[in-house]
């Protein structure tokens, strides 16, 4: 897995569902309220990198929106990282990342998350992925359809198949080796 091809491909969906909103004539970006209240700014910034809570008021640039966005997609990341026992593909890294980003790490741990995830080798996508779809689909008890979609597109993303191993399979010099093996490895290993 290549944590910068996860981190990209989460943040497409983070643009999708944390729309860039509240843009003032100059291009800055102001805060708003979202759905249930909490000031937010840019793409679903609560909180600034520095720590400081998102108040009504707060105006930033679009640069900084993004710096903000993609810092707190990056810790995401890295926390994920270190709670992962089994492997991993960028897709399903990525729609983990995304579900962090809305509803933190913690949110993902106390759903009992990654003890699912983590609890076989082997885990099964599918049955992982209809986990994703049924969690946290409400904010502060309020049923969020915006949220049920999110999580269909995290799912989604969850089960596409890895660009890795796309990659690999269609690397034309890879074939090439696995062909020269199998029909010349007898003669090389005299097995």
């Amino acid at each position: 897995m290549n944590i910068e091809i996860s981190i990209n491909l989460a943040f497409e969906i983070i643009k999708k569902w944390e729309s860039l909103i509240k843009l003032l004539k100059n291009g800055n970006v102001t805060a708003y309220l979202d759905p249930v209240g909490i000031p937010t700014i840019g793409w679903g910034t609560t909180q600034y990198l520095n720590g400081k809570v998102v108040k009504m008021g707060d105006i930033i640039t679009q640069k900084q929106a993004y710096d903000e966005a993609i810092g707190e997609t990056r810790k995401k990341a890295i926390a994920i990282q270190k709670l992962l026992i089994v492997e991993v593909t960028n897709e399903q890294m990525a729609a983990m990342i995304s579900m962090a980003y809305n509803m933190g790490v913690s949110g993902m741990t106390s759903k009992n998350f990654f003890k699912k995830l983590n609890s076989e080798p082997n885990f099964n996508p599918v049955q992982i992925s209809n986990i994703i779809k049924d969690t946290a689909v409400t904010a502060k008890g309020v049923f969020l359809r915006g949220l049920v979609n999110r999580r269909a597109d995290e799912a989604k993303l969850f089960l596409t198949k890895s660009t890795e191993a796309e990659k690999k399979k269609s690397n034309p010099f890879r074939k090439a080796a696995t062909d020269f093996y199998n029909y010349f490895g007898f003669f090389i290993t005299g097995q």
